[in-house]
Formats: C-alpha cells, structure tokens, sequence
C-alpha cells in the first residue's frame, strides 16, 4: 500500500511487482493540499496488507505527511488483528516503511516517534556524498536480501561497504540535526517572502495555483511549488537557467513524463500538472538572491510591476 504521491523510487519498484503479479498494490488517493488522511491509510488495510509505505516529505510539492499519525493508528491493528500465520516468527504485519530522504534537514526523524519500522534516508539531499544512503531496520523486521554473494551486513546487503561515503553521510546528519530549528526558521523567512513578491504581481497571482498545503506543520519550509496557468513552464525553466536561477518543472527521476504526477495527483488537472514550477531553497540562498529571482521572473513573463 502506498499513497500516490510517492516517490518514483518507491512507486517503480511496487508497479514492476504489480505487473509481475507478485502483490497487490492499494494507492491511497491524497486531498487536494497533497496531505492523505491517516484514516484512509487505515480503511485500506486488508487481512493481506504486509506493507505500508507513506513518503514523510514530498520532494515536488514539500507536502509533509502525517507519519507518526499514522503510526499511531497503525500500533493497535497490528497488535491485535493482523499476525499472518506463515509470518517468519510470527511477526506481525504490516510493516510501516516511510521515504524520509527529503525530511531530516527540516524534520525530526525518530523512529520511535514516528511509529515506522523502516526509514530511508539519502545522503545527497542533505548535503552529504552522492550514491550513499541509509536504511533503518526496526529489530525484528524481516528483510529478504536483493544482492546475493556475501554474508557481511548480517547477509542483508552483499559488496563491501563505502567507509567514506558512509561517514559522509554520518556527518551530513550530524550537522543537519544541529543546524535544523535555525535553517527552518530562516528557510520559512525566505520562502514566504518569495511567494508574497511573487503574489505582489497581480497579473502572475490571476493565473497562479499554490501545490500543496502553506499551512506551518504541512509544507517544508524550503519549497514553493506553484502552477502557472497558460504558461509553458518547460520554456520558462530555460529561460530562469539562462539567467542564472535553476528552478524545475517536476521531479528529475521522471523522463519521459511531460506533466508532474504528483501535482496531477492533486485535483486531476493535466492542465495544472503541465505548467508546475517548483523554486527548493538552500543553505546559499539569500534574501538578496529570492529578490533577484522575483524581479527576473517578472520580466521573463512580461509582467513587470
């Protein structure tokens, strides 16, 4: 079970299985603001549910869900009603796995919180090496191994460790943590007053649509991901590049895809999901860099103040 706006690397996996006719998959649709209700991840369970995955930050829209709601709910099902009996050891299912990749700059990640079983991370999204990544394992959970050949790892993972990357990672976790509550602050500062210069143009706030939720608590302070109305946005995206400014249109995992999936997945607009842009803040932005960017935006749509 999933919810539809996952990420592609959790989604690809679970279709190649579908189509294999290995499982069965339920995707939990999402209210309009990107956010599922944990109480339709509870109504989808069935007797056969082994697994539920829910992404805790969404890399497109910043949406961040409700996982230790979820969590929560989910602790007494699996106390009581849902032992599969040819289960290793009788464990109970099923297991809660959440995509927090997008979240540990911005968002605590204890597990125990959370009520997750397990946890990926990645260390690239937080300023650490690329081609490294984490996973938490809740001691019990069983896991059957995708790479064969050697025993080390618990026999979990085969090949040899990348001990530099590994201690990449641990650092870019070690800072993240410690420089969270004040980038959060600062993050929120500077998203906002990008959406208000943006808005302060009345001509773009006429065709603009928010993606994903602007309350505090529901959206990660570093994005903003609006739709443009009649604006080819692909276009627009070579001229902000020209100019000095990287924003995108979707997710880079998708290639093929002309549209967002997971602004579509919002009210079923193609329109909507063709002219997304999304604009990810960071450690170098500034206030003076968020000012330039509203002004060249101004002008590259002809809407100068």
């Amino acid at each position: 079970m999933t919810t539809n706006i996952e990420h592609a690397s959790v989604l690809e996996p679970l279709r190649a299985l579908e189509r294999q006719g290995r499982v069965e998959v339920t995707y939990v649709p999402v209210e309009q603001s990107g956010i599922v209700k944990p109480e339709k991840i509870i109504a989808a369970i069935r007797p056969s549910t082994v697994l539920i995955s829910v992404m805790y930050a969404n890399n497109e829209i910043g949406t961040i869900q409700p996982i230790r709601k979820i969590g929560q709910l989910l602790a007494p099902i699996r106390n009581s009603r849902f032992i599969l009996h040819n289960s290793p050891n009788g464990k109970r299912y099923p297991v809660f796995h959440s995509d927090a990749c997008q979240a540990p700059l911005y968002l605590h990640c204890l597990v125990n919180a959370l009520g997750v079983d397990l946890l990926s991370l990645d260390a690239h999204k937080i300023y650490g090496p690329k081609g490294v990544g984490a996973l938490y394992v809740r001691r019990g959970t069983a896991l059957t191994p995708t790479l064969l050949g050697g025993g080390q790892e618990r026999g979990l993972r085969a090949t040899t460790e990348n001990i530099p990357a590994i201690v990449g990672l641990s650092e870019a976790l070690l800072i993240a943590t410690s420089e969270r509550e004040r980038e959060s602050t600062r993050m929120r500062k500077l998203r906002d007053h990008l959406y208000s210069l943006i808005r302060a143009n009345k001509k773009i706030d006429e065709i603009m649509v928010v993606n994903g939720s602007m309350k505090e608590g529901e959206r990660l302070p570093n994005n903003l991901n609006i739709s443009l109305l009649g604006i080819d946005t692909e276009f627009l995206t070579l001229q902000l590049d020209a100019a000095g400014i990287a924003v995108s249109t979707k997710s880079s995992c998708l290639k093929d895809e002309k549209a967002s999936y997971v602004v579509a997945a919002l009210d079923g607009e193609r329109e909507r999901a063709l002219s997304s842009l999304r604009f990810t803040l960071g450690r170098g932005t500034t206030k003076k860099d968020i000012e330039a960017t509203s002004s060249i935006f101004g002008k590259l749509l002809s809407f100068e103040h």
